[in-house]
């Protein structure tokens, strides 16, 4: 059955002012082809379909089968989805084949099949299936969108750049006519970001945003955005917001690290880098991500080094371990001077290194290098008395600084770190929240004794018996 609404390139069941307008431009651009004579058959068919859509009994009657119609090629398209997902590609091709011998000029089928070729490598094929979608005239910003990417994944920049060039005005011309429509917008802001058009892309991202502000993607792809007009304020914003979210935690993570490398921050970017591969070992660009860890480490270890060899620093302190990794030698302290100083595994004794772990108490000297605060002469402080199991109320909070205060059972302050929060409590995390702890008493280096709260957790309710 020939679908007149493929025909003059527009969805099924449209509206006839629609038509008219799909028609005329079909029209324009016969004439406007090579062969304009040969473009005759095609138009008069094309008019044909036009004048029986145009009579409302007629109209009534195409539109009952076409349905009728539609409905088994769906059926048949949403078995070849379902196969996809099963990464079962031959069965899927199998029955887009179907699909495409029954209805030709659906774009969807060839879009589906350029997405299994694309996901098998097989990026030739790929190619010819979207250029199968383009020629049915539908959706054809989004196909050269797929096209371009495809070329970009073999390096071929020119026909990359093509396409992107005419997926951008076809994205125009859609939201022209369909301002803010959500689809073209977030495709036209990819498109943007792929291209280098920076601000461009932060304009549709804000637009999609205010459609709708709680979207944890629009917001992802704001915040990217931001980042790569270097408004790193804006974007950590945004990341943080979306790590209490729990959305896409190891990207958030990813660009936290980078904006914190860009800050020169770098005890920070390698605490965020380390979350982000914890989370997904296995995410794309890991090498690159390890390779800039090793390039914080490298640059960091020189500085040690060099201040360890001058034996100086700006100050004697103590405090404990936020996170260190002994594989890379690589880690976080703070103290009340400074919420981030940055731990090396050159200033920390060697029968330490591999024993040290989140919660330790340390103390150290802190040397203030332009790029970030260093700990040098590191010396373990052992604990009084075994740790003790208390509950608490939490009082204080410096989210800055990534500390606060917990009052004990007997009314004394307890310091901790937020690291030590358990994730529920870390989700939770506000001023009176009830909280159990396992509490250290610690002498620090003006002899006095100080408790700190490890592994913090909610503190259940008592139900009382009725």
């Amino acid at each position: 059955m020939k679908n007149y609404y493929q025909m003059l390139g527009v969805h099924d069941f449209a509206n006839f002012d629609d038509l008219i307008t799909a028609f005329e431009r079909k029209r324009d651009e016969l004439f406007k082809s090579d062969s304009p004579l040969a473009s005759i058959p095609k138009l008069l068919e094309m008019k044909a379909a036009l004048e029986e859509l145009a009579d409302s009994e007629k109209r009534k009657v195409y539109d009952e089968k076409l349905e009728e119609f539609l409905k088994e090629t769906d059926e048949i398209f949403s078995q070849a989805i379902a196969a996809i997902s099963e990464k079962d590609y031959e069965k899927a091709l199998e029955l887009l084949n179907q699909c495409i011998k029954l209805n030709p000029g659906e774009p969807s089928y060839y879009d589906a099949q350029g997405l299994i070729f694309r996901l098998q490598e097989k990026y030739r094929e790929s190619i010819a299936a979207y250029r199968q979608g383009l020629a049915t005239g539908m959706q054809k910003a989004f196909f050269n969108k797929s096209l371009a990417e495809i070329y970009t994944l073999m390096q071929d920049q020119d026909n990359a750049e093509s396409c992107y060039l005419e997926a951008i005005e076809g994205f125009k011309t859609i939201l022209e006519t369909e301002p803010g429509e959500p689809e073209a917008t977030e495709a036209l802001l990819d498109v943007y970001m792929a291209t280098g058009f920076k601000e461009e892309a932060l304009e549709q991202a804000q637009i999609l945003l205010k459609s709708d502000p709680d979207n944890c993607s629009y917001l992802m792809k704001h915040a990217i955005a931001s980042y790569r007009i270097d408004d790193y304020e804006k974007a950590e914003q945004i990341f943080e917001k979306l790590l209490q979210a729990g959305y896409d935690r190891p990207a958030a993570y990813l660009y936290i690290g980078l904006i914190n490398f860009n800050k020169r921050l770098l005890a920070k970017a390698a605490e965020a880098f380390e979350k982000s591969l914890e989370l997904a070992p296995q995410q794309k660009g890991v090498a690159e991500l390890s390779a800039k860890i090793e390039e914080i480490r490298k640059r960091i270890g020189k500085t040690v080094e060099e201040i360890t060899d001058k034996g100086i620093y700006d100050f004697y302190t103590d405090g404990y371990v936020k996170w260190y990794n002994d594989e890379r030698g690589l880690g976080m302290a703070a103290c009340k001077e400074c919420p981030d100083v940055l731990l090396h595994y050159t200033a920390i004794p060697a029968e330490l290194s591999d024993k040290l772990k989140r919660g330790d108490l340390i103390k150290f000297g802190v040397f203030k290098d332009e790029e970030t605060p260093v700990a040098v002469k590191v010396e373990l402080i052992s604990s009084e008395e075994d740790l003790e199991t208390l509950p608490g109320k939490i009082f204080s909070l410096d989210r800055e600084r990534a500390t606060g205060l917990i009052k004990g059972p007997e009314d004394e302050d307890i310091l901790f770190s937020f690291s030590e929060l358990n994730q529920n409590a870390a989700e939770v995390l506000t001023e009176g929240l009830d909280v159990i702890f396992e509490a250290a008493k610690t002498k620090t280096l003006d002899d006095k004794f100080a408790w700190t709260a490890r592994n913090i957790r909610l503190r259940k309710p008592v139900k009382i018996p009725s």
